[in-house]
């Protein structure tokens, strides 16, 4: 904001609600700031993303390495009860 001359101000108005306000000399500067900034959070989201087929991928590797020890655990106790 102070790269375009634009003014804010924070407002506190109950338990973690706040009123942010902005002020600018031109309407052109407060549009310059916020598309800049728009830009920045969209491209941080963006490149923190994991695509949701990797997702998928990796909770079923981590089932597949789960499953097995869940099977010995059932057999071992099988065999203690007999």
């Amino acid at each position: 904001a102070r790269k375009w001359n634009v003014d804010y101000a924070f407002y506190k108005t109950g338990p973690d609600k706040y009123l942010l306000f902005f002020k600018a000399g031109q309407a052109d500067a407060m549009t310059a700031c916020f598309s800049e900034y728009s830009r920045k959070v969209l491209s941080k989201a963006k490149s923190n993303r994991v695509p949701i087929r990797e997702q998928l991928q990796q909770a079923a590797d981590q089932l597949s390495k789960e499953k097995p020890k869940q099977k010995e655990r059932a057999k071992e106790v099988a065999y203690e009860d007999r």
